[in-house]
């Protein structure tokens, strides 16, 4: 069952996540998805104009958000060097290694570069401007998925509530959504959600209001030993090996290849 919570009720060190960015510099959860910056309202524009469509914010980043690789195409850190290692002037080339950083969306939107939970936030942020409008609603997701119930890796999306349907946004597609039907829908009363052969099960959702964990019950009883934060913390401690596997992006270009009957890809 969702454990739900107001950002602004709890204790912020519950909400840390420190150790996913540059030494010392204190984050917090909601706050990478900074909405009001300019660059993040540049992105989702055109022209002067604000985007106020929920697909083609969604696009927007999978058109143009892509996925950092290093020479033999494998998944990596782009700020690996810059943050974890003390020579930060490495950053400029990209490895494959255990950490895993957490962008900002207005890094994201200005580098043009991000991995599953960078561009899963960047969209976030792009609803979040919609919602303040009436005009959607979403959270960022943070899971993993399975294909028969195998593990492919842990992994970040978003669910977004648009013409009053949940649906399950894959940010890391190559090809993007031509109608907002292709998004398939959810029961966001539940965690675990099916797309083709795949099965996304969400441990975390959250937004710039709200966090959701959730826990599983006995009997209608919540776990005797479950804090606010438990389940985010144990996310946090996933590493980029356990997240960007070439298994579960080939599992997961198959799937909505067969899926969307066009060739779509994810990264």
């Amino acid at each position: 069952m969702w454990e739900k919570y107001k950002i602004n009720e709890i204790d912020p060190k519950y909400l840390d996540v420190t150790e996913k960015r540059f030494k010392e510099q204190k984050v917090l959860l909601h706050e990478l998805i900074d909405n009001d910056r300019y660059i993040v309202s540049l992105f989702f524009s055109e022209g002067s104009k604000p985007l106020l469509d929920p697909l083609k914010v969604i696009n927007r980043v999978i058109v143009y958000i892509k996925y950092p690789l290093d020479y033999r195409g494998n998944p990596t850190d782009f700020h690996y060097f810059q943050a974890f290692r003390r020579f930060w002037g490495r950053c400029l080339k990209t490895f494959r290694n255990d950490f895993d950083f957490w962008q900002f969306a207005s890094e994201t939107a200005w580098l043009g570069y991000g991995d599953c939970e960078d561009s899963s936030i960047l969209t976030g942020a792009g609803l979040e401007n919609l919602k303040v409008l009436d005009l959607c609603d979403y959270f960022v997701c943070l899971g993993a998925v399975y294909k028969d119930w195998r593990l492919l890796g842990y992994h970040g999306w978003v669910i977004a509530k648009i013409d009053g349907i949940w649906r399950l946004v894959e940010t890391t597609l190559d090809t993007p959504y031509s109608s907002v039907t292709e998004m398939p829908s959810v029961n966001i009363n539940t965690n675990e959600w099916e797309v083709g052969e795949l099965t996304y099960k969400a441990m975390v959702i959250f937004n710039k209001n709200e966090l959701w964990e959730w826990v599983e019950d006995n009997g209608g009883y919540m776990t005797a030993t479950y804090n606010v934060g438990d389940k985010l913390k144990e996310y946090l401690k996933k590493t980029h090996k356990e997240k960007e596997t070439k298994r579960k992006y080939k599992e997961m270009s198959k799937t909505y290849w067969k899926l969307m009957r066009k060739g779509m890809k994810v990264k």
